[in-house]
């Protein structure tokens, strides 16, 4: 599949010697079979190595089981063809030889854009016979590409999630047919999602029907824009029949004369599992909304209701209605009244999207009145399309006392805009541009905007852009003041020029925060001095788990890599570090991602531990080292499919069962159950009677990871 079999053997070498030489064995068989941990568990830090060149990260699952996936996309990433080669040779290893992949999510396939390495990468997925997870991301023009990874999948029969996004198949309508055969074979297929063909109209139907016959199907996404008449009735039907659906995405467009809002809705008027619905894109005339609210009231178990990029479209004979008419008031308009009437008849609603700012001022109040006199939905999402905040919507969400319930998507504002933002407003993401030209003749308005953040109760991304000058002190020290401050910021982007007096001020600031995990900086490091201390904030943070550090400048950022390298070992909440500064420092570049690739593992086998999937000493003690990751909860909210809050009970008590000693001993493997000592004749103190608190303060200078060695016969 290489240029020659002695190259590809070459490589082969190659890695069997790299592994070699950290201890892993590049040829030992998947332990799955025996009902054993597979090697690669034992050395992933050892594969992750090798694996990076193609930006693959191997993670655990659950027990016994492995993902393979890209986890960050980076554009700019450049590696030597012997490296990527290598890489691939044993991504294809790791698929043909352990059954204990079960998971593979790769983002960019354009990484695999050579003939060759598909081809290696499609082989592989045609052997992994236990796989259950498949998404890819293509992004690839040729229809041969997606007509050889179809074919690869083939051969699988235990899917049960298949996700294919950005495929761009406008020259092989065949292909359809191949995507259709996969699923035929998979008929446990329990998720199911493809982004593209939309250049295609041939042979869907095939598609829609091999969907039919999967009985398990609970999540469905699809873009049925070019649908045609027979796809259309064809796929309502299957709406309409008896099925599992509980999540149904489906974009369109405002023009398809076969798939509307209201044939959506009457098709789904029967469902007794439906949970979520998202439409995109279709236009909303007042008809469709009225029969989007009168078949779905049918749907009691519905809890989230996404009608996103859909205009509305409204008549002239969209007035006024009458006192009475669903049991609104009498100033509310037709255009309005089938969202209150939404809000009114689904008690079990709790997230409702929709387009409110595209309604006049007196229909936003007219919902928001009615709003503030319902317990359902608890979240009013409401996307913003243009610059600046909508202060009349705020102004009456205040007014009507549901501005709490009111959540805005990303608002990008200038100072002005920030500056006469109501407190108390419900704003998650905000981006606020200064322009250039205005920095130096305003700054009297952006001090008072920065200033204003300090009450700001609902931020969590802030983004702040600002160009054209260099920010003062004056204009630094309220911003400080919130970043110091603030509790509710969990990602922040600072992108301007500073003196070094105001960058020292903002790293001062940055080190005394403590609940910011995302932080990315922008220019404002620029001397040798406040990249030595932006490495120390980082490498100290217990918080900071991701990094985007861009300087432009040359010394700057040689100091920062070169000072963050010496201390990021001891750094255990670091999982992603990105910059294009990466090829001038490779070096010390190599050693802060494999401190990122480490932590990464840990917080996995946490996870793990946490989930109660794992009580392996190797996991206990990978749960000492980040069990206070912000990350961590994210993670065991994914293993163990519950809710974040009691993810965040689950690591509390992983915690407090750790400092127990019978916990403590058993996983260490000191003794099987619990502590028994035999009497002393001496009169000395037994452990077993020894008094919880005495036990705890000895825990506290004692880990996991103390016990090199353990005694089976207890002690």
């Amino acid at each position: 599949m290489f240029r020659s079999s002695q190259d590809a053997n070459t490589r082969f070498q190659q890695v069997n010697a790299i592994l070699a030489n950290k201890g892993a064995d590049f040829m030992a068989p998947c332990g799955k079979q025996n009902f054993q941990d597979c090697d690669l568990l034992k050395h992933m830090g050892a594969w992750n190595d090798v694996l990076a060149a193609i930006q693959v990260r191997i993670e655990v699952v659950q027990t016994r089981e492995i993902a393979v996936c890209f986890p960050v996309k980076m554009s700019d990433q450049r590696e030597t063809r012997a490296r990527v080669e290598r890489a691939v040779v044993l991504l294809h290893k790791i698929f043909v030889k352990h059954t204990c992949v079960t998971t593979i999510a790769l983002d960019d396939l354009g990484l695999f854009c050579n003939p060759e390495w598909f081809t290696l990468l499609c082989h592989g997925i045609s052997k992994c016979r236990r796989l259950k997870t498949l998404r890819v991301n293509a992004d690839m023009d040729e229809a041969s590409y997606y007509r050889q990874l179809l074919t690869g999948c083939m051969s699988l029969e235990h899917i049960e999630e298949l996700c294919f996004e950005k495929f761009r198949d406008s020259e092989n309508a065949g292909n359809m047919v191949i995507l259709a055969a996969v699923i035929e074979g998979n008929t446990k297929l329990v998720q199911f999602k493809v982004d593209g063909f939309t250049a295609v109209t041939r042979n869907t139907s095939t598609l829609l029907r091999a969907l039919q016959q999967c009985q398990r199907l609970s999540h469905l996404s699809l873009n049925v824009t070019c649908f045609g008449e027979n796809e259309a009735t064809l796929f309502l039907n299957m709406l309409k029949g008896k099925n599992a659906l509980k999540s149904l995405r489906l974009e369109g467009t405002e023009w398809h004369d076969y798939i509307t809002v209201s044939g959506i809705a009457s098709a789904l008027s029967n469902s007794t599992t439906l949970v979520n619905l998202e439409l995109l894109g279709f236009r909303l005339h007042s008809v469709d909304v009225r029969a989007l609210a009168m078949n779905l009231v049918h749907v009691q178990t519905m809890q989230t209701l996404i009608v996103d990029q859909c205009m509305p479209s409204f008549s002239l004979t969209d007035g006024h209605m009458h006192a009475g008419a669903h049991d609104t008031r009498a100033h509310v308009s037709s255009r309005i009244a089938p969202y209150i009437y939404i809000i009114k008849q689904f008690t079990g609603l709790r997230c409702f999207a929709f387009d409110l700012l595209r309604f006049s001022s007196g229909d936003q109040r007219a919902f928001l009145e009615v709003l503030a006199t319902t317990d359902s939905p608890t979240r009013v999402f409401v996307p913003v399309r243009t610059r600046g905040y909508p202060s009349e919507l705020s102004r009456i969400a205040m007014e009507t006392g549901t501005a709490s319930r009111i959540h805005l998507s990303r608002v990008c504002m200038d100072e002005i805009d920030l500056t006469n933002l109501p407190t108390g407003s419900r704003v998650g993401d905000v981006v606020l541009e200064v322009q250039h030209g205005t920095w130096d003749n305003e700054i009297p308005n952006v001090n008072a905007c920065l200033a204003g953040m300090r009450t700001f109760d609902h931020v969590e991304n802030f983004t702040l852009e600002m160009r054209g000058s260099i920010m003062a002190l004056s204009t630094a020290k309220p911003l400080a003041s919130y970043l110091e401050d603030t509790k509710c910021l969990k990602g922040v982007t600072l992108n301007f020029s500073a003196s070094e007096g105001s960058s020292m001020l903002l790293l001062r600031a940055l080190s005394r925060n403590s609940s910011i995990t995302s932080l990315g900086v922008e220019r404002w490091c620029s001397r040798r001095r406040s990249a030595k201390v932006l490495a120390d904030v980082v490498s100290s943070s217990k918080m900071i788990h991701t990094l985007t550090y861009n300087e432009g400048s040359m010394a700057p950022a040689k100091t920062f890599f070169s000072r963050l390298s010496e201390s990021i070992a001891g750094n255990f909440t670091i999982v992603s570090v990105n910059t294009f500064e990466r090829r001038e420092n490779a070096k010390n570049w190599a050693l802060i991602q494999n401190v990122a690739t480490r932590n990464a593992t840990l917080l996995e086998r946490a996870a793990r531990f946490v989930a109660r999937l794992s009580l392996q000493k190797s996991d206990a003690e990978a749960f000492e080292a980040v069990a206070s990751s912000p990350l961590l909860p994210l993670r065991v909210q994914t293993l163990a499919a519950v809710d974040e809050r009691e993810a965040v009970k689950m690591v509390r008590r992983a915690v407090w069962s750790l400092r127990d000693l019978d916990v403590f001993m058993t996983i260490i493997g000191v003794v099987n159950e619990s502590v028994v000592c035999e009497k002393s004749s001496d009169g000395r103190a037994r452990l077993d009677t020894l008094p919880a608190d005495c036990w705890l303060a000895i825990r506290r200078y004692l880990s996991v990871v103390d016990v090199v060695s353990a005694g089976p016969n207890g002690c």
